[in-house]
C-alpha cells in the first residue's frame, strides 16, 4: 500500500455513460488511512461520490487489489459507509449538520 500511495496517479478503466475510459481515481480520494488488523488490510477513506466526481468503493478496492502484491483477489471485502458530506464554503461538512 505504501508504494501505491507514493504514485502521483492511480489510473484504472472506469465505466461511464459514454463507455469506458482511463481515469485517475487518486484525485477522487480526499482522505486515505490504512492499517493491518488480524492479517487483514483495513482502510478508512473519504471518497467523492457526487454527480460531478464519482468513485465507487468497489472500484477503489479493485485498483488496490490489482496494484498490491500478496493479495487474495477473491477475498471478502466489507464496505461500510459511515458518513455523507457536502461542501459548504469550500469545507466538507457532515450531511446531518445541514438539517
Amino acid at each position: 500500500i505504501k508504494k501505491i500511495l507514493q504514485k502521483d496517479e492511480w489510473n484504472i478503466i472506469k465505466k461511464t455513460k459514454k463507455g469506458e475510459k482511463e481515469t485517475n481515481i487518486k484525485a477522487m480520494i480526499k482522505e486515505f488511512k490504512f492499517w493491518v488488523k488480524d492479517n487483514a488490510l483495513v482502510m478508512n477513506t473519504l471518497i467523492s461520490t457526487g454527480s460531478r466526481e464519482h468513485l465507487s468503493a468497489d472500484l477503489l478496492v479493485k485498483y488496490i487489489q490489482e496494484n498490491t502484491s500478496n493479495v487474495i483477489t477473491d477475498s471478502f471485502v466489507d464496505v461500510k459507509r459511515e458518513e455523507m458530506y457536502f461542501y459548504k464554503n469550500d469545507k466538507l461538512v457532515p450531511l446531518y449538520k445541514c438539517v
